[in-house]
């Protein structure tokens, strides 16, 4: 898990959604906001899983995957928010998630 330190705050959560530029994938939408320092949240919607064990093992992956790539450096200093699009996203693991985020914003 991520740090609390890491995560967006719902002031930002507001800002970045409607400031921050849009990157899509098929599992992923993603706004960034530059910022000296990383911050991100993920959000699962209901109509993805209704169970909320589902929904936190998505949330789970996904900031371990963030987590890594930051100590990796693979991964600029931003706000990030990512919506969860794909119930798929369940069955990727980490790596295959890190290559994804990757590949969407860059």
């Amino acid at each position: 898990m991520i740090s609390k330190i890491f995560k967006l705050k719902t002031i930002d959560v507001k800002l970045v959604s409607k400031t921050g530029k849009l990157f899509k994938s098929q599992y992923f939408d993603i706004r960034v906001v530059n910022s000296p320092l990383l911050n991100i949240a993920v959000v699962v919607s209901k109509k993805i899983d209704k169970r909320a064990v589902v929904r936190n093992r998505i949330k789970r992956k996904i900031y371990d995957s963030v987590r890594d790539l930051n100590k990796e450096n693979s991964i600029k200093e931003a706000k990030y928010f990512l919506i969860v699009r794909n119930i798929e996203v369940d069955k990727l693991s980490i790596s295959d998630i890190k290559s994804e985020i990757l590949k969407t914003i860059a």
